[in-house]
C-alpha cells in the first residue's frame, strides 16, 4: 500500500538560484547534482502541454471550466520567465477546439502548433480518432498527433526539445514517448513517427501518474479523457505497466513535481513513476511560500529560493534502483527507512526550479 502522506502534487522549480544564493555544504552539493545530470543549452526549444480543459485548476482556467482555457493565462508567467533566463524558443500546442492562444509555435514558422492540423491529423486518423478537438477526443489519438508535431517539427531535423506537460498533459508526454520507442515492437507500423527528436527533458508537474479516482468521472460526465485518467482504466494500466520512464536516442531525464497541498494529485501520485531521474514534493513543514496548489507553481515567479521540498536524486547508472530510493511506497521524508529523500528549506519557487532543470549543465 503507497504512502499517502504524500498528499497532492504541485510543481518544478530548481537551481541556478541556489548555485547562486547558497554556500557550500549537503544541500548545494546533492542540488548541484540535480542539475548537472545533464545540459540543456539556452537555444534548446521548449514545448508546453497543458491539462484538462486547458486549464491549471480543477475543471479550466475559467468559470467552472465550462469553456476551453487560454494559453496566455495558463502558460503566460512560464513563458515570460524562462524567455527572461534566456529561452529563446518556448511553445504552446493546441488540442481543445475552443481553447484560446495556445497555437503559439514559438520560432517554427513553416508547420502549426495545433495538433489537428492535417498534417498531423491525416497519420492518426485510424488510431483512437473521434470527437476531436473535444474531452471525448482519447489520449491515445492525442499522443499520436504530438508524436507526428514533435517528428515534423524536431525529429525530422533531429533537433533536442524539452517537454513540460503539467496535470494532464504530462500523461500525454508520457504516452507519446513510450508508443515512439516502441512503435516496431507494438506493431503500430506508420502510425506513430520514427522519430520525435531528441526530448532531453521530460518534465511533469502535478500528473497524476497513478490515474485518478474514478469519483472524477462526475466532474465532466464521464467523459473519454477522465475515463482514461482513471485508475483503474486503460491509459493508466498501460502507462504503469509499459511506459516507466521513456526514453528518446541519446537519453531522456525525467523530473516528476508534486505537492502536498495540491488537492486534486496528491503528491505520491505526482512521482509514482519508477526510473525518473528526480523527484520533488512540495510541501508546507517549516514555512508555505512554495506549498502550491494544483496551479500555483507554474506561476510562482519569484526567483527566491525559500521553500520547503522533499527531493530525491537518482544517477543513470542507478536508475533501477529508483523504487528503493525514491519508490512511493516508501515515506519521502528523511526517516529510518533509510531512504534517500532529502529535505530543504531553501529550495527554489516554482519556476526557478523549472528554469534551472532546463539549463541545467551535464
Amino acid at each position: 500500500m503507497r504512502n499517502k502522506q504524500f498528499m497532492t502534487p504541485r510543481f518544478i522549480s530548481i537551481l541556478l538560484t541556489i548555485l547562486l544564493t547558497c554556500s557550500v555544504g549537503t544541500f548545494c552539493f546533492q542540488r548541484a547534482f540535480l542539475l548537472s545530470a545533464h545540459a540543456a543549452p539556452s537555444s534548446e526549444s521548449v514545448v508546453l502541454v497543458h491539462g484538462f480543459n486547458g486549464g491549471d485548476g480543477f475543471s479550466g482556467s475559467t468559470t467552472h471550466g465550462n469553456t476551453k482555457g487560454d494559453c496566455n493565462l495558463y502558460w503566460g508567467d512560464a513563458k515570460s520567465f524562462l524567455s527572461s533566463r534566456g529561452s529563446s524558443d518556448v511553445r504552446t500546442v493546441q488540442y481543445y477546439q475552443d481553447e484560446g492562444n495556445c497555437n503559439q509555435n514559438g520560432t517554427e514558422h513553416t508547420y502549426s502548433a495545433n495538433l489537428h492540423d492535417p498534417l498531423y491529423a491525416n497519420h492518426c486518423k485510424d488510431y483512437h480518432a473521434g470527437s476531436e478537438g473535444s474531452n471525448n477526443e482519447s489520449l491515445f489519438h492525442i499522443s499520436c498527433i504530438f508524436a507526428w508535431y514533435l517528428y515534423y517539427n524536431f525529429g525530422q531535423r533531429s533537433q533536442n526539445v524539452a517537454l513540460i506537460g503539467h496535470s494532464m498533459g504530462g500523461l500525454i508526454i508520457r504516452e507519446t514517448l513510450y508508443q515512439v520507442q516502441n512503435r516496431a515492437t507494438l506493431g503500430a507500423g506508420n502510425t506513430f513517427p520514427p522519430s520525435i527528436g531528441h526530448a532531453t527533458d521530460a518534465i511533469t508537474i502535478e500528473t497524476p501518474h497513478d490515474g485518478i479516482a474514478p469519483v472524477g468521472l462526475f466532474g465532466c460526465g464521464g467523459c473519454t479523457q477522465m475515463s482514461e485518467m482513471a485508475n483503474p482504466g486503460l491509459m493508466i494500466e498501460e502507462l504503469n505497466l509499459n511506459a516507466q520512464n521513456p526514453q528518446t536516442p541519446g537519453g531522456t531525464v525525467w523530473t516528476l513535481i508534486g505537492s502536498t497541498c495540491d488537492a486534486l494529485v496528491p503528491a505520491y501520485q505526482a512521482i509514482d513513476m519508477q526510473g525518473a531521474n528526480h523527484a520533488i514534493v512540495y510541501t508546507n513543514v517549516g514555512n508555505n511560500n512554495g506549498c502550491y496548489d494544483h496551479g500555483g507553481a507554474i506561476h510562482a515567479t519569484s526567483a527566491a529560493s525559500d521553500t520547503a521540498a522533499y527531493y530525491c536524486n537518482i544517477s543513470e547508472s542507478d536508475i533501477q534502483n529508483y523504487n528503493a530510493e525514491c519508490g512511493t511506497n516508501y515515506s519521502y521524508t528523511t526517516d529510518a527507512d533509510g531512504r534517500h529523500f532529502s529535505f530543504s528549506q531553501s529550495f527554489p519557487r516554482g519556476l526557478a526550479e523549472l528554469g534551472a532543470v532546463i539549463f541545467s549543465a551535464a
